[in-house]
């Protein structure tokens, strides 16, 4: 069990997403043990469309090989997963957001393939990445991910000190970081509900 004063690593992620008429709130927060043993996380999601709100939410911990994972959300039952998992090769959530920043800043390009825990699958499943400097733009990173065998590859940018640029999912949408503040200014000019 993971205590709530552990010491360990916590990656956070809020997002925005409009489309086609909804709009979509995100806030994640990841957390992993110095140790790698344990590691916890919260997924949050709010989709919007007029003055509807549905929830959906994903709860995981893990410790050693011993993971549980709780989605549940409006208008579904709740749903328990157990996935099953060898030790050798995973990475938990924290690693797997953090790993093409650290390979960057050690200047590696790399092929490499781990285990991770797949929210949209409810398992741990194998996932592919090539990262490489991009010869034609200096300083520039791509990172091409597969989240299985199955899913079509999306490609994101980073600069040399693996802060990311944007992200080209495989549906042609594109992904880019934004500070509170520009996005705020971006809402308001386009008259967007800001609640």
């Amino acid at each position: 069990r993971v205590g709530d004063r552990q010491e360990g690593y916590i990656v956070q992620m809020d997002a925005r997403i409009l489309d086609r008429g909804l709009t979509y709130d995100s806030n994640s927060v990841f957390f992993m043990s110095p140790d790698r043993n344990d590691e916890a996380w919260t997924i949050r999601n709010a989709i919007r469309k007029d003055r509807t709100v549905d929830q959906f939410n994903e709860t995981g911990a893990r410790s050693g090989v011993n993971m549980s994972v709780k989605v549940d959300g409006t208008g579904r039952a709740e749903q328990l997963f157990r996935p099953t998992f060898q030790r050798e090769g995973y990475l938990s959530r924290v690693e797997a957001w953090l790993l093409p920043q650290l390979l960057i800043r050690a200047g590696v390009e790399a092929n490499f393939g781990f285990y991770s825990f797949q929210s949209d699958a409810g398992l741990v499943r194998l996932r592919r990445d090539s990262l490489d400097q991009l010869p034609d733009r200096p300083g520039v990173w791509q990172l091409t991910t597969k989240l299985g065998e199955d899913k079509p590859a999306q490609v994101g940018y980073f600069n040399e000190k693996g802060e990311h640029i944007r992200t080209e999912m495989h549906d042609g949408s594109v992904w880019e970081p934004v500070t509170i503040e520009k996005l705020g200014r971006l809402w308001k000019s386009k008259g967007l509900p800001m609640d």
